[in-house]
């Protein structure tokens, strides 16, 4: 009773402070500022001046959605993750919030005279305006042609993982030892649990495929906004997040066999942001069209490229390396490493020598870089095709790296390093890289367009 008791007061004394906190908590928008005060015993207040956010994005868990609120993260310049979030807003007072503040942060831009009205986009009268959305179906389509490979390696991994674990807490014995004293026990000789085995791998990675498509992309849609695109998305917890045309750096899309099939591909997009960018941080729009990627090509690279553009190629000299680091060494390691538990099936680790002299051979055959006065484009092709796209402007430096076989073989590589990541053309001769590097770095010191 007294344990009851107890914890009944505990609950009735988080309550009153969970209420006092929420009629403590003011934000308010003053002198260019979007204002945040809250504190019981210590009163806080965070400043933050509108010049230093960078994205307003909304986010809504299953509860969120009962209530009819949003989640508002801010992200500002300088900090290493959103620097400020609002827990439970309404829709509307959350949307024009967002509005008024990105709209005066431009203004102030305009009125610093770092930008020029004129050069910019017209309006649109409407705040938001549909692009496309994914149905149900699409969203199946985009599980179905997902790497399998990939989700289904990461199902059996987890799962031996765990079952060696229940194992080890059940019998007391270390499964690895085990697996070595009865290695002869093992009936890997066996068509049929090769058969059962290759089966179950392709079940767990369809599975795998199609439900992490549905939670992660359920509903998802493009709008066009005034500064750039909104993209929502998510069965339990659906996420909105803002691209602002002025901070995105540049594009990729790529486009696997299955996806080909069916006419659809990956489309990333890349924008500037405090938080250290990867391709998980990326904007994705899967199950892109062939119409849905030109529509946001018309409005983030209305530009078309020069016929003229310049062509480049990498050097052959990249397929055998690749070949060494990624084919030949690796199976003169797991050949005697797997051949104690497999016996001649180790062989097969051999398998990896003419698999990878392929992808090498046809990654070097299908790159191809193109760089006109404005635009850098690269096409790359292994199993999936892949094409980036990046304003000169946006780069922000240029750097040419080179390993010590590329210094006896007069190779080098070049990064190009924007506010979203670094784009990179490999193994292209020096005087290619040294080219290549003086010419955007004329781009950039006399480009007149700010790339934020």
């Amino acid at each position: 009773m007294m344990i009851g008791k107890l914890v009944l007061v505990i609950g009735g004394l988080n309550l009153v402070a969970s209420l006092v906190a929420y009629f403590k908590y003011y934000f308010y928008v003053k002198d260019g500022e979007l204002v945040i005060e809250h504190g019981i015993l210590t009163k806080k207040k965070l400043n933050i001046p509108f010049e230093r956010i960078q994205t307003i994005n909304f986010e809504q868990n299953v509860l969120h959605r009962m209530l009819k609120v949003v989640k508002v993260q801010v992200d500002t310049a300088g900090s290493s993750a959103s620097e400020l979030t609002l827990q439970a807003l309404d829709l509307p007072t959350a949307e024009a919030l967002r509005a008024f503040v990105l709209q005066e942060k431009a203004q102030a831009v305009i009125d610093s005279g770092e930008l020029d009205p004129s050069t910019q986009p017209v309006k649109t009268q409407s705040n938001k305006e549909l692009l496309f959305r994914r149905s149900p179906y699409h969203v199946w389509l985009i599980g179905l042609t997902q790497n399998h490979l990939r989700l289904g390696a990461a199902v059996v991994i987890g799962g031996l993982y765990g079952l060696s674990r229940l194992w080890s807490d059940i019998t007391g014995v270390d499964l690895s030892d085990w697996l070595i004293q009865n290695a002869d026990k093992i009936p890997v000789h066996s068509q049929f649990y090769w058969l059962l085995g290759i089966l179950l791998f392709m079940l767990a990675s369809l599975t795998v495929s199609v439900s992490t498509s549905f939670i992660n992309y359920y509903g998802l849609s493009v709008w066009k906004t005034r500064e750039g695109f909104n993209i929502s998305s998510g069965l339990l917890n659906r996420k909105e997040q803002a691209v602002r045309l002025a901070k995105l750096q540049f594009i990729r899309w790529s486009i696997n066999p299955l996806q080909a099939l069916i006419g659809i591909s990956t489309l990333r997009l890349y924008q500037a942001s405090s938080t250290q960018i990867n391709v998980k941080k990326a904007m994705s729009i899967p199950g892109s069209s062939p119409e849905n990627i030109d529509q946001i090509l018309q409005e983030s690279f209305p530009t078309e490229a020069d016929s003229t553009a310049y062509e480049g190629y990498i050097s052959p000299l990249i397929v055998g390396r690749r070949l060494l680091f990624g084919g030949i060494l690796p199976a003169l390691i797991l050949v005697p490493l797997s051949a104690l538990f497999i016996k001649c099936y180790a062989l097969l680790w051999l398998l990896l020598i003419p698999m990878n002299y392929f992808r090498a051979r046809r990654f070097q055959h299908k790159y191809r870089f193109y760089i006109d006065n404005q635009l850098l484009k690269i096409h790359s092709q292994v199993i999936a095709k892949s094409y980036t796209l990046l304003h000169l402007y946006k780069v922000q430096g240029v750097a040419l790296t080179q390993s010590l076989y590329q210094v006896r073989k007069g190779l080098a590589s070049v990064a190009l390093y924007t506010a979203a990541g670094t784009v990179s053309i490999p193994y292209v001769d020096i005087q290619t890289a040294r080219n290549l590097q003086n010419y955007i770095l004329y781009k950039i010191e006399s480009s007149q367009q700010s790339w934020m």
